[in-house]
Order: structure tokens, then C-alpha cells, then sequence
């Protein structure tokens, strides 16, 4: 994907079609200061990004070395993203160096070593550390780093939690002894962190329903809330930006998002079983009273099958009473497929994606990019929980069929 480059002056100044309106004086101005860059290097102003394809684009000059200037008019707050590339290269790739920034009329500085400028790779991950770039002179900007500096707290107390039950799953395997309930007291302070983060998100973007950033803040991180919570959200926004080009791309992803969410019903697929033969998943999910674990995994994938003696256990305990568990294997080769299925003992139904990872319309249809990932359908064909697994698929058969553990190990 190129980009295409606006004519040089002292101070790179154009019109942006459709994003900006014509003054006499430009209202904006960005100014960057990158320490320890390339002399060849340019910085790019982008008003538009839709996967890698830019559109809407101004570009600086060098005010001295590693400085620029970017000039324009905006008529409320807009997001926008600066590239700095070389003047030898406009192509981007994972590698290039990208700020993601609100713009208003303002005067806008940038402050950043080189070096420590985030990645494009980071955006295609939906990871961009957004509070990691020095920027001033924007009101928006500063709420959005105000979010993700609160975001990255929270995310800390939950890496330590985490750590106290990953040494509670390890101890389980070095040593037999414990139970379901010390696993079940140590995730509570770990789901009451997302529970807790999860309506702070909610609240900041109901605070900013009337401004981008709500978009921006809800389209970051649709994937944390319910299909309810997501339609709610959306219903707000569209009062205010109803027609708006960001909105309508909003709704093209939580149209996409919704189809496999909590609370949506459960989405058909066509799958390979045992015996060879082609079959429907809804065969196997719309058993009267069953819920039904999906269980995407592969036989190459090793956290997938340590896994499974939990899992085997648990099906055991509750298949009984209306627990069913689904295999649907990632893997183009049958035969090891077959293979891993007779080493790991797993009794219950197996089915096989034949095209492996490289069908990635099975990947899009259930929102995942990585295994192990399951989902758990209610007897109704209603998606009830996401990537429920370990401690937190004991708690959900614990809420549904009792507590059938006592001491499980």
C-alpha cells in the first residue's frame, strides 16, 4: 500500500478533502521533535486508516534535523494518525513508526525518541500503547491518555493476580493435591478487576458519547463487552453522530463482532467428524437441555491438550446431567488428528476444520486468532460464556448443574 504524497513547502499546508474545510490561516499545527531518527525521514498526516489502506494524506518538511511541522483546519476534534517514513520509502509495513493522536485547533507538540515510537504491528494487534507518546496541546488526547494510563494500572494488579493462579495450576500438576474451590477464591479478585474495568470503560465512553473518542474508546475495545452492552453503547453513539462516516464503521464491526458474542445465538459451520463424513455443528450443539463446550484446539498446539485432563475430568462429572463437549480441531493432517485424539483419551465429540489455520473464515465467524479458545452454549443455542476455561468453566457448570467436585484432586 503506497501513499500518496502532497506537494513540499516551507510548511507542509493543504486541504484535506472531505475532512477539511478551506481558511485562509491554518488552525492546527503539529509540531514533532524525534530525537535519534534518520536524516531522510518525513512524517505523514493521515486522516483515515481502514486496515492498511491511508487515506487523506499531508506531509511535512524537516524544520531542522529530526523536526516537522504539519498545518491544517479541522472543524471539531478529529483522530488521526502521523507515519514517519523515509523519504526513500512511502511504503508502510509492520515496522513503520506511527502516533495516534486526537487533532483539534490547537498547537500540538510531539515529543518522542525514535526509537521508542510504537509500530504499525502494534494497531494490527489492537495493542497500541497510546499514553506511550508524548502529546500536548489536545484536550482529547489527554482524556485518551488519562484511559489508557488508568487501563495499564488495572492490567498490572491483573498480571500479579494472574501469576498467583498460574503457580495454583502448576502446583496441580507437580503435585496432585489441592480443589476446585482454591481455584475458584483465587480467580475472584481477578474477575472482579474485569468486571470493575469493564464498567470503567463503559462510563468513560457514556462521559464521551458526544466527542470521537467515544467511538474510538468503544471500537478499541468491543471485544470486553456483551452483545447488550455493545448494542446499548452503539444506540447512544448514533444519537449524536447518526450518518457520520466513523460510526458506520463502528456499526460494521459490532455487526461482525455480534454475531459470535455473548448472548448471541450460536453460529453453524460445516466440519469434518471421525468417520470422514461432513457434518453440521448445529447436529451436535441443539441437544435438548445439553450445554455445549466448543473446544477449538490442534494436535500441534501443546497448551490445548495440557488442558485436556481438566477437561476430562470435568465431562465426566457432568456429562451426566447435561454437559457436552465439542472438539473442533484446527488441523489439515487426519492422521495426526486421529492420533492425538487416541493419546489424549478424550471421549467426547470430535470434529476437524480440514483446512486448518488457513480456513480463516471459521476464525472471523467465532472472533478468535489464537488456540486454545472455546465457547459454552446454552441448551437454547445461545452463546453464555467466551473462552471459559479452567477455574472459570468449573464456576459456570458450578452455576448451571450444582457442585459436583468435592475434592477433584
Amino acid at each position: 500500500m503506497y501513499i500518496k504524497k502532497a506537494k513540499s513547502v516551507a510548511i507542509a499546508t493543504i486541504i484535506l478533502i472531505s475532512s477539511f474545510s478551506y481558511q485562509s490561516k491554518a488552525n492546527f499545527k503539529i509540531t514533532i521533535t524525534v530525537a535519534n531518527c534518520k536524516e531522510d525521514l518525513k512524517a505523514y498526516l493521515a486522516t483515515d486508516l481502514s486496515g492498511r489502506e491511508v487515506s487523506n494524506v499531508i506531509d511535512s518538511c524537516a524544520l531542522n534535523a529530526g523536526e516537522f511541522k504539519l498545518e491544517g483546519h479541522v472543524d471539531k476534534p478529529q483522530f488521526m494518525t502521523v507515519y514517519l517514513l523515509s523519504n526513500r520509502h512511502n511504503k508502510i509495513n509492520y515496522a513503520t513508526p506511527i502516533i495516534g493522536l486526537f487533532v483539534e485547533d490547537s498547537d500540538i507538540r510531539i515529543v518522542k525518541d525514535f526509537v521508542n515510537i510504537p509500530h504499525y504491528n502494534t494497531v494490527t494487534a489492537s495493542n497500541y500503547p497510546y499514553n506511550k507518546v508524548k502529546v500536548t496541546g489536545s484536550d482529547l488526547q489527554n482524556r485518551l491518555i488519562e484511559f489508557y494510563d488508568e487501563l495499564d494500572t488495572r492490567k498490572k494488579q491483573y498480571s500479579i493476580l494472574l501469576k498467583n493462579y498460574v503457580a495454583y495450576l502448576k502446583s496441580l500438576k507437580e503435585s496432585p493435591v489441592g480443589s476446585v474451590s482454591r481455584g475458584l477464591t483465587i480467580i475472584k479478585p481477578l474477575d472482579s478487576i474485569k468486571m470493575s474495568t469493564r464498567k470503567y470503560m463503559l462510563a468513560t465512553i457514556k462521559e464521551n458519547e458526544t466527542n470521537p473518542l467515544g467511538i474510538l474508546i468503544t471500537e478499541k475495545n468491543i471485544d470486553k463487552f456483551s452483545k447488550k452492552e455493545i448494542d446499548s453503547v452503539y444506540r447512544r453513539l448514533n444519537q449524536h453522530y447518526l450518518g457520520s462516516s466513523k460510526l458506520t464503521e463502528l456499526n460494521k464491526k459490532i455487526i461482525e463482532y455480534n454475531k459470535s458474542s455473548v448472548g448471541a445465538p450460536f453460529l453453524n459451520y460445516v466440519l469434518q467428524d471421525t468417520s470422514g463424513k461432513m457434518v453440521n455443528l448445529s447436529d451436535h450443539v441443539l441437544k435438548k437441555g445439553k450445554y455445549v463446550l466448543l473446544e477449538f484446539w490442534a494436535e500441534w498446539d501443546n497448551p490445548s491438550r495440557l488442558g485436556f485432563p481438566h477437561l476430562k475430568k470435568l465431562y465426566d462429572l457432568y456429562k451426566s446431567s447435561g454437559f457436552e463437549v465439542v472438539g473442533i480441531a484446527l488441523n489439515d493432517n487426519e492422521e495426526k488428528w486421529k492420533k492425538a485424539i487416541k493419546e489424549d483419551g478424550t471421549t467426547w465429540i470430535q470434529l476437524r476444520n480440514t483446512k486448518g489455520l488457513l480456513d480463516i473464515d471459521l476464525l472471523r465467524l467465532y472472533n478468535f486468532n489464537s488456540i486454545p479458545f472455546s465457547v459454552l452454549i446454552s441448551p437454547d443455542g445461545t452463546i453464555v460464556n467466551r473462552d471459559a476455561r479452567e477455574s472459570w468453566l468449573d464456576k459456570n457448570l458450578i452455576s448451571v448443574f450444582g457442585n459436583k467436585f468435592a475434592n477433584l484432586y
